[in-house]
């Protein structure tokens, strides 16, 4: 077994538990007398971002393995796991509104969202030597703005249309440029 699939095998048992958790709270977080639309769409956009990051990985066969760059590497589902811990509690019965519940966690949801975009600055530039402002890059980048006044905002109708724009983004880049294992090695060039 080469290193590459060596530490696939770790990276999926991180993400697999995020899609585990996150499937598994869906059901509750869709009761019709406990349901709010920005809570279980964020489940959702969790759900694709975990997808699309584990799709993503695959750039990493060609990485020159090393410890430090394997912990960085980590940083990404980890932080999704937490993602769906905080979006979906241990207990999801003792949830009486999914709405009180996400703007409780509202401010922790957007600060590692930020966080993430941050990592997969640092991860590119670590694993894979790009350049944080290469035009592959530039998604996290401008990604940031609409988090940033998420995790300011108390308006549903802004964290509504700031969680549909991510889950259309992210489908779109599934659906054209990100399609292939690879993409952000062998991608178009913008």
């Amino acid at each position: 077994m080469d290193i590459y699939s060596y530490l696939t095998i770790a990276l999926t048992l991180f993400y697999t538990g995020t899609l585990m958790r996150l499937a598994g709270g869906f059901p509750s977080a869709l009761k019709k007398e406990k349901r709010y639309s920005v809570h279980y769409l964020s489940i959702v956009a969790v759900f694709l971002f975990t997808i699309f990051a584990f799709w993503n990985g695959w750039a990493l066969h060609k990485t020159k393995w090393t410890l430090f760059k394997f912990m960085v590497a980590s940083i990404e589902p980890a932080l999704y796991y937490f993602l769906a811990t905080t979006l979906v509690p241990e207990n999801t019965s003792e949830v009486k509104s999914w709405k009180t519940y996400f703007w409780e966690v509202k401010n922790k949801y957007f600060l590692v969202l930020m966080l993430q975009l941050i990592n997969i600055q640092v991860a590119g530039y670590v694993l894979m030597d790009f350049n944080p402002l290469d035009p592959k890059q530039l998604g996290a980048l401008f990604g940031f703005l609409p988090l940033l006044i998420g995790f300011i905002t108390k308006k549903h109708w802004i964290v509504f249309t700031i969680t549909i724009i991510y889950i259309l983004q992210v489908l779109i880049m599934a659906l054209t440029i990100a399609s292939e294992p690879g993409w952000l090695l062998d991608g178009p060039d913008f």
